[in-house]
């Protein structure tokens, strides 16, 4: 025969712990610990609060709108949950992609300035427009007058990775020109964002920025023909002090977005404001803009100085950790579109003067395109004549001058950048 105990509360002997049973469940108060709980069904319907340790096994329903984060401490197996309906996944403080690969993620090469091919850490004013400083970041001036230094600084905001300081040389009012630091993403690089079709993705871009300026600044991403623009702006909150930022955009559904070899995206983070090209913040336009009327002028201020560094773009709407790849990985990937330094040595036994030796040398990576080569050194007793450049490497020939032994050791430098 069945026994029955029904009760409407348990206490405790101390008077701390009371179970409450009702038809519908029961409610623990005052109780910490629970050797184990079996519920019929194999369902727990409610809130659990404070430390949870052990497994959870089974299917976790849609977290109401003021979740805002579930804690595991321990061990913890998740077992039977195949999403997270969060917007983003957070562990240890990182936060997860929302879309896209966990590696090779980062579509900004250089992103944290280790690399500087063309000056080897040292100082560089420019002296036009659209010149190449720190491997893959360009200086703009749109023909103004304005002067600002680039060089591979060691200030960081963790101490390690190098920063890009810049410095105002020549001081300009902005308005009839504009003055901006930026990076070109390759095509291939860029085309997976499916910018100009309906299923364009959101991105976003991280990066640690520092300035003796405090006030707006704008931030703009652009096609290859600048017929299409977004302009996001940030602040600089205090002088001389490392900042981390974040800007989340909107898929661009219009345009023509190139994505092969060409330019597949302009990135620029402005220095002074151009008043044709200024825009509101916040939204896609037809047309060629990159600041809007908050810009503050940074070129108009002598010594001014601005660092950035860890920039990362990356699929979806969550900016993750900066993504570290090796030295060697990021060389690699810089050589692609510059290669400093390449050296061909050719030498051989001539017999007699105007005898030819031929010679294919190759650059270390593909380059992008056919690139442009200067010659940096040269040393011999044979001349060069007659090289040629070519996708994979240079095709190289030396004429001897005399009859003996000749040689001809040449160093240079080959561009393909965007």
């Amino acid at each position: 025969m069945a026994s029955e105990l029904r009760v409407n509360t348990i206490n405790s002997r101390s008077g701390l712990g009371t179970i409450t049973v009702s038809d519908t469940g029961a409610v623990f108060t005052g109780i910490t610990t629970i050797g184990s709980v079996t519920v019929d069904g194999g369902t727990v319907t409610g809130n659990l609060t404070g430390n949870v340790t052990g497994n959870l096994t089974g299917t976790a329903s849609t977290a109401t709108a003021s979740a805002t984060a579930y804690g595991l401490s321990g061990s913890p197996t998740l077992s039977g949950i195949t999403s997270v309906s969060t917007t983003n996944l957070t562990v240890n403080g990182n936060a997860y992609p929302a879309a896209g690969p966990l590696s090779n993620r980062n579509k900004i090469i250089n992103g944290d300035m280790r690399i500087d091919q063309r000056n080897g850490g040292a100082s560089f004013t420019m002296t036009g427009d659209s010149q190449y400083t720190l491997d893959r970041w360009i200086t703009r001036t749109y023909a103004g007058p304005g002067r600002f230094s680039v060089d591979q600084n060691s200030a960081s905001p963790n101490n390690i990775d190098p920063s890009a300081k810049l410095t105002v040389t020549t001081t300009d009012t902005p308005g009839t020109y504009g003055y901006a630091f930026g990076h070109r993403v390759e095509g291939y690089n860029f085309s997976d964002l499916a910018y100009g079709s309906a299923a364009a993705k959101s991105a976003t871009i991280s990066f640690w920025v520092r300035s003796s300026l405090t006030g707006t600044y704008c931030f703009s991403v652009r096609n290859s023909d600048g017929s299409r623009s977004y302009v996001a702006e940030y602040s600089i909150s205090s002088a001389d002090t490392w900042e981390y930022k974040t800007i989340t955009f909107a898929g661009d559904t219009s345009g023509t977005w190139l994505t092969s070899t060409g330019i597949g995206a302009i990135l620029e983070w402005s220095l002074g404001s151009e008043t044709v090209k200024q825009t509101t913040a916040g939204s896609w336009q037809s047309g060629n803009y990159v600041t809007t009327s908050n810009q503050t002028d940074w070129i108009a201020t002598n010594g001014a100085t601005f660092y950035i560094t860890g920039v990362q773009l990356e699929v979806g709407s969550v900016a993750t950790p900066f993504e570290y790849r090796s030295f060697g990985d990021e060389l690699a990937r810089c050589q692609r579109y510059f290669v400093k330094n390449h050296g061909v040595l050719l030498e051989g036994y001539m017999q007699g003067g105007g005898s030819a030796m031929n010679y294919q040398s190759h650059w270390p990576v593909t380059m992008r395109q056919v690139p442009n080569i200067t010659l940096s050194y040269q040393v011999g007793t044979a001349n060069e004549s007659g090289s040629s450049a070519k996708i994979d490497g240079m095709t190289y020939r030396i004429v001897g001058t005399a009859a003996g032994h000749q040689f001809r050791y040449d160093l240079v430098d080959a561009t393909a950048e965007l």
